[in-house]
């Protein structure tokens, strides 16, 4: 299972293309327009680093698949906190195209722009707790994860 920004969830993609339809690049003759806000110079991104067990892999892809829905859930519902609504309203999720050279399977997880330089996923997981779904997050780790805070330059 592979997981999208919400923007790119809650956009609907054009039919197959007739002689009549629209350009693929637009909805029903409008221009198609992500919600996809990315880092300018200065703006603070958090990634965070997760290695997981290969034969972990399906077991870590349900659990943040919950998370996610957790999250979509409290966030429509109004009752995810404030800091944690901006903090998810940012996240992105980068799924391996192969294994490192250890084995395990890198999942990257992107604040950008973080809404602060404490954004963490750990924070989320905190904010909707499911004690089952929090022990397969972290029993289909090989290690630690990592959390790096940068801030673009202007490139």
């Amino acid at each position: 299972m592979r997981l999208l920004p919400l923007a790119l969830l809650l956009t609907a993609a054009p039919a197959a293309a007739q002689v009549d339809d629209p350009p693929p690049d637009s909805l029903d003759g409008e221009p198609l327009v992500l919600d996809v806000a990315f880092a300018a110079p200065g703006d603070t991104v958090v990634v965070v680093h997760y290695a997981v067990q290969a034969e972990r892999q399906a077991d870590f892809e349900d659990a943040v698949a919950a998370l996610m829905a957790a999250l979509t859930d409290a966030a429509g519902a109004g009752t995810l906190a404030p800091e944690a609504e901006a903090a998810y309203a940012t996240l992105r999720v980068l799924y391996p195209a192969a294994a490192a050279d250890d084995g395990t399977l890198p999942y990257v997880f992107v604040f950008e722009p973080a809404p602060t330089a404490s954004a963490d996923v750990a924070a989320l997981v905190a904010a909707v707790p499911d004690d089952a779904r929090d022990a397969r997050l972290h029993e289909s780790l090989a290690r630690p994860p990592v959390r790096l805070v940068v801030t673009p330059s202007g490139y």
